[in-house]
């Protein structure tokens, strides 16, 4: 039987000491340099950085409260590209709406636009294009965990996964404008 995870804190909490220290360590499993891919440094990197990624969500009980977590711990080391949103300053310089938008978005991040979202985690299989390639599809995976779009971790986490949807991975080649293949 597939242990569960225990139910998470509050959602709208604020993430607690522990789990910002958490999310500063999967950020620095993530961020530099990243190493050359199918390298020994890179398998190193990726297996630190999925341990990392199990902890946090360990630590937080799920998902939806390490992504909080990492959030706060970005604006702790990077400071917030929307730090002056709130002021009076933008007004009048850019749509209300938009202001609007860009505010909900510095308080609570991007909104899930997925129409009835499943309550259960949803899996998907990668395409055989990917599983074909699948150095250059963790590699690729690894650049995206560096830019704070995912979480990397190991199926230990899976308890701490429910309401994820994934979707099926594809290595197809880029096509320029006249639909030569991008070199």
């Amino acid at each position: 039987a597939r242990s569960r995870a225990p139910p998470p804190p509050a959602r709208d909490s604020a993430p607690s000491g522990e789990e910002i220290t958490c999310a500063l360590a999967y950020w620095e499993s993530v961020e530099g340099t990243v190493p050359e891919m199918s390298s020994t440094e890179f398998f190193d990197k990726m297996r630190l950085a999925c341990e990392a990624g199990d902890a946090l969500l360990k630590t937080c009980g799920s998902w939806r409260r390490a992504v909080p977590a990492c959030r706060c711990a970005w604006k702790d080391v990077h400071g917030n590209q929307l730090e002056g949103v709130h002021s009076r300053t933008p007004e009048g310089a850019c749509n209300p709406d938009i202001l609007t938008y860009l505010r909900a978005v510095e308080k609570s991040g991007i909104p899930s636009r997925t129409p009835n979202r499943p309550q259960a985690r949803v899996r998907a299989e990668a395409h055989k294009s990917a599983k074909e390639r699948v150095d250059e599809v963790l590699h690729k995976i690894f650049k995206i965990a560096s830019k704070g779009r995912i979480i990397l971790c190991t199926s230990e986490a899976e308890p701490y996964l429910e309401g994820v949807i994934s979707t099926p991975m594809g290595m197809v080649p880029k096509k320029l404008p006249d639909q030569t293949v991008s070199p």
